[in-house]
């Protein structure tokens, strides 16, 4: 049986329902691995509880006061806006210290996490912060600098 690498440090964090079963499935996988998974966390971030509940993930954080945004980007917007400081705090106990980040989400969440052609954008610029992280590029990876 394949065993996982100790020396990785790595937080894989999805958001929405696209991302959320992206690392759902990756979660699953190192699961099966031999050694430690002590240096290795799994996060869902999601409007919808029903969403939330209907993978299997370590972590997930709701985004309060939303039920689920449907597609909506204006919702999700606006639900991220109004518990952005709550989201980070919660997410800030689940990230690996000296980790790399990895983001999974679709394209509407593009703007949000990835910020293709958008100079900032909360989710993105609020894990760098409670990370240490730095941004390299437009796939949703965050390469720790501490």
């Amino acid at each position: 049986m394949k065993k996982l690498n100790t020396r990785l440090k790595a937080t894989f964090i999805g958001c929405g329902q696209c991302g959320c079963q992206v690392i759902s499935e990756v979660e699953k996988k190192v699961m099966e691995l031999d050694g430690s998974k002590d240096s290795v966390s799994f996060v869902g971030i999601n409007t919808s509880t029903e969403d939330l509940s209907a993978v299997n993930l370590s972590h997930k954080i709701h985004v309060k006061n939303c039920n689920g945004a449907a597609g909506n980007r204006e919702r999700s917007l606006d639900a991220l806006a109004e518990n952005v400081d709550s989201i980070l705090d919660e997410l800030q106990q689940y990230i690996i210290e000296g980790s790399t980040v990895f983001i999974a989400f679709n394209g509407r969440w593009n703007r949000l996490c990835n910020g293709a052609n958008v100079g900032k954008n909360p989710v993105r610029d609020g894990i760098q912060s409670v990370s240490g992280c730095g941004y390299s590029g437009r796939y949703g990876i965050l390469k720790n600098q501490r």
